[in-house]
C-alpha cells in the first residue's frame, strides 16, 4: 500500500510540475520598445563662423534598445538650400550608441551619446566631398503621455574634411520628439 501511495504521490507531483515547465517559456520580457523621432538643430561651426538653423526636421532617427540602459540609434540627415542659381546639399548617414542614466522611459532619462557620421555635400562649383564625424552629445529624454519624449540634446562633433578645405568643430542643440512604438 506505502509502494502505491508513494507512486501516486510522485505521479500527482509529475502531473502537476508538467504544465509548470511548459509555461516557463512562453513569458518574456519584451523590454523597451523602438523608439522613433524627428529632430530640429541649429548647428554652430566654430572656424569657420556659421549658423544653420533646420526646423522642423534636420533628422530623422530610430533607437533599439540592447538593454534597458544602452540604445542603438541610427539617424539620417538631409539639408539642400538654394537661391541666385547656386545650391548646397548635405546628407549625413550618422550611428549613435544612447548610454541612459535611469532605467524607465516613464521617468526623465539624461543620457550620453558618442556618435559617428558619414557626411556627403555637394555644393555648386565645388567638388562633392565625403567626411567623417565623431563626438559626443549629453542630453535628456522627457515623458509625456505613455508613448512621447521630448528630447533636448546639447553635442561637440569635429568633421574630417576631405580635400583643402580645414576641419571643421561643431556645437549642435537638438530639440526631437520621440514616439515608442507599441
Amino acid at each position: 500500500m506505502t509502494r502505491v501511495l508513494t507512486a501516486l504521490v510522485a505521479a500527482g507531483l509529475l502531473v502537476y510540475a508538467s504544465p509548470v515547465h511548459a509555461q516557463r517559456g512562453r513569458y518574456r520580457d519584451v523590454g523597451t520598445p523602438p523608439e522613433y523621432g524627428i529632430d530640429a538643430a541649429a548647428t554652430f561651426t566654430l572656424d569657420p563662423s556659421a549658423t544653420a538653423v533646420s526646423i522642423p526636421a534636420a533628422r530623422l532617427r530610430a533607437g533599439f534598445f540592447a538593454s534597458h540602459l544602452l540604445e542603438f540609434e541610427p539617424n539620417l540627415g538631409f539639408v539642400s538650400a538654394n537661391g541666385s542659381g547656386n545650391r548646397f546639399t548635405q546628407l549625413e548617414f550618422g550611428l549613435g550608441a544612447l548610454y541612459h542614466f535611469a532605467r524607465s522611459r516613464f521617468e526623465t532619462q539624461p543620457y550620453l551619446r558618442p556618435f559617428a557620421a558619414l557626411q556627403f555635400v555637394s555644393a555648386t562649383g565645388e567638388s562633392t566631398s565625403t567626411s567623417p564625424a565623431a563626438g559626443i552629445g549629453f542630453g535628456a529624454k522627457f515623458p509625456f503621455g505613455a508613448r512621447f519624449a521630448f528630447r533636448p540634446e546639447l553635442n561637440y562633433a569635429h568633421v574630417w574634411t576631405d580635400g583643402d578645405a580645414d576641419d571643421l568643430d561643431q556645437i549642435q542643440l537638438l530639440l526631437g520628439i520621440s514616439v515608442y512604438g507599441h
